[in-house]
Formats: structure tokens, sequence, C-alpha cells
């Protein structure tokens, strides 16, 4: 995976959210299925809601100044949500 690499909200997924300050559960009505999400996980995925994002964009803008420190953390997410089939790349 490449931090250059943009990711997006799967197109067909229809996400509903309940959160707490440090924490959310996220319903993906395509699949059926509820996720639990930590702070960062929650983050991440909000921040695509709002448009595709390279994994360096998604670590720059949750630890400016250490992105090159949690970029690993912050791919790692990222191939959890593709799994789960929360996003996909951009073509």
């Amino acid at each position: 995976m490449s931090g250059d690499s943009l990711w997006r909200i799967h197109p067909k997924a229809r996400l509903l959210w309940e959160e707490w300050p440090e924490e959310a559960v996220v319903f993906n009505a395509l699949s059926g299925q509820t996720h639990y999400l930590n702070a960062t996980a929650m983050a991440i995925l909000k921040m695509l809601e709002l448009g595709p994002q390279s994994a360096k964009d998604l670590a720059d803008g949750l630890y400016a100044g250490q992105a090159d420190r949690f970029l690993p953390k912050i791919e790692q997410v990222l191939a959890e949500f593709e799994r789960l089939g929360l996003i996909e790349p951009v073509e």
C-alpha cells in the first residue's frame, strides 16, 4: 500500500453512526455489519466521508508534525477498512 494512493468511502456503503467522545460504532447497511471504532479509526473514516484522501493526507491531518511516525498505523487501519468493505481505492 502506497501512502500516496487515494482512498474513499465505498460508493455503495451507507454508514450509520453512533458516536461518543472517544469511540463510535458504525453500521454498514450494505453488509449489515456493525463495527466498533476507536478514536483514531473514527477520525479516519470521518475524514474519508469528506472526500478521497491518501494515507499521508490522513496522517498529516491527524498527527501534524509526526505524520511519518503514524503513517504505518494509518495504513493498517485503511487495510482493515478495505477488508471490511467500508472503503476502496480510487481508481
